[in-house]
């Protein structure tokens, strides 16, 4: 034990030496900077075009090596958990059962991503209990003002279905997709609360993630026009069940691009090109409108006004802010008229849809009926009536992993956890309001319209037990609570 201690020691004595080097310090500084964030952001959009994922996954790593063993803080991960989420590539999208290629099945690709996974989860908790800054004692006694909260909405997760006739049968696979709910609520904003040097943090760090990572759906969604996947044959009509990327289709797609919307807007509010980052915001807002998710175009319309009419409330640049709009809506005007009879045809089967309810006013119904039949810790998070939702993935292995869902946040709480949840639900959600109303600022308005994007949208669909947007919406949540600390 002595020789192993001080092995340790002796590890740590060079990576702190290291951390002194100048060329540390300098690739250290250049991962707090928004160049950072759009050229990891670039790498992604390029790997999920042209199917690197393996390669992708391994720069991430290397990073995530850097900054854990030799960074100032765990900052530099930031922006690789959003990133790292909408990734994946068409052709390695676990849900599909014709990929049976896909680099996430052990044989093809899955053991290495856990192996380089596990190293990294290392050299994390090695910096957690070893750094006297951002480690020890001062990471685990740092303000978290949301942490009972998310523990409790955690623990009505981890008790869904109990009490229920098959949960014997379930009780494994319903425990482990309820640890992954609790740890993608609650994960990131733990981690990063504690373990950032929030002084030293930009205000605009998480704007810029926030945008380059729904500017990097953008090219994913222009792949599905490009390769003529979507249309289908005879009419050229978009078939918008066709529209997916390989980690989702395309409500998924609209959801993310919806909620980065407010990002570009702050910047534009806070630079002097600021019309750059109008434009960008407009091409995220077209994108939304392209995903055919009929939630997200609603939602992000909305949000898209309110941050443009709050952005030309600026003296400053308002002109050219307005002549940006002025030329958007000639523009949008002009092609439906020219093309009105081609863009009818491609989008005819999409208005035909716009009103319809699908089946949600089914998905209520029997999310309801569950909640009924187990009041109190609900029916677990897999389906145990007559009536089981739709589920896009046509994997049955990945649907036995994340069980199809019902398509609102009260009554997937409901139906999964009964009363419980529900009571658990309120109280995180009255904390994450207490945590905006005090203390305001630019920047917690704007990430709260990014949450409100989020928790709207999952009133239609189950974008808030998606993995992948809650782990934004965690990181965010710690960034809103912690960015008034910053001196940058």
């Amino acid at each position: 034990m002595v020789r192993s201690n001080g092995y340790l020691a002796s590890i740590g004595t060079k990576l702190l030496q290291l951390r002194g080097s100048d060329w540390v310090r300098k690739c250290d500084e250049f991962l707090r900077t928004p160049q950072y964030i759009i050229a990891i952001s670039a790498l992604t959009a390029v790997s999920n075009l042209l199917s690197l994922d393996l390669f992708l996954y391994t720069i991430y790593i290397l990073i995530g090596l850097f900054v854990c063993l030799l960074g100032r803080d765990l900052l530099g991960i930031m922006p690789m958990v959003v990133l790292g989420y909408i990734s994946p590539s068409p052709s390695n999208n676990p849900g599909s059962a014709s990929n049976t290629g896909s680099i996430f099945y052990p044989e093809n690709g899955g053991i290495y991503i856990l192996v380089i996974a596990s190293i990294l989860v290392i050299a994390l908790v090695y910096r957690l209990v070893t750094d006297p800054q951002i480690g020890g004692q001062a990471f685990l006694k740092a303000e978290r003002k949301l942490t009972n909260g998310m523990l409790i909405l955690g623990a009505a997760y981890l008790l869904s279905g109990l009490g229920i006739e098959q949960y014997g049968q379930i009780w494994q696979k319903n425990l482990l997709f309820s640890f992954l709910q609790l740890v993608a609520i609650f994960g990131m904003y733990f981690l990063f609360a504690g373990a950032v040097r929030w002084e030293e943090v930009s205000k605009d760090h998480l704007a810029w993630i926030g945008m380059c990572a729904g500017l990097v759906v953008v090219p994913q969604l222009a792949e599905n026009y490009l390769s003529g996947r979507i249309f289908m044959e005879g009419t050229g009509t978009i078939d918008r069940e066709l529209i997916y990327a390989g980690w989702g289709m395309h409500n998924n797609m609209g959801a993310i691009m919806a909620m980065m919307l407010p990002f570009p807007f702050y910047l534009a509010r806070h630079h002097k090109s600021g019309w750059v980052f109008n434009i960008l915001a407009t091409i995220l807002m077209v994108s939304v409108v392209l995903s055919c998710s009929r939630t997200s175009i609603m939602v992000g319309a909305a949000v898209y006004v309110l941050c443009a009419v709050l952005l030309l409330r600026r003296k400053d640049q308002r002109k050219q802010n307005v002549r940006i709009y002025l030329l958007a809506v000639l523009c949008a005007v002009a092609l439906s008229i020219v093309f009105f009879n081609k863009l009818k045809d491609i989008f005819d089967l999409f208005f035909e849809e716009l009103f319809i309810v699908s089946q949600r006013d089914n998905l209520f119904r029997y999310g309801m009926k569950q909640f009924m039949g187990a009041p109190v810790f609900g029916g677990s998070f897999f389906p145990q009536g007559e009536y089981v939702p739709w589920d896009w993935s046509t994997s049955a292995a990945f649907s036995s992993f994340f069980p199809p869902r019902w398509h609102n946040t009260l009554v997937q709480l409901g139906a999964s956890c009964g009363i419980i949840g529900l009571i658990s639900y309120s109280i995180h959600r009255l904390e994450t309001i207490g945590l905006f109303l005090k203390d305001r600022s630019v920047e917690k308005w704007y990430i709260a319209f990014s949450i409100i994007v989020l928790l709207t949208c999952s009133l239609l669909d189950c974008h808030f037990f998606n993995i992948g947007p809650v782990l934004f919406y965690s990181m965010a949540l710690a960034f809103a609570e912690k960015i008034h600390r910053s001196h940058i």
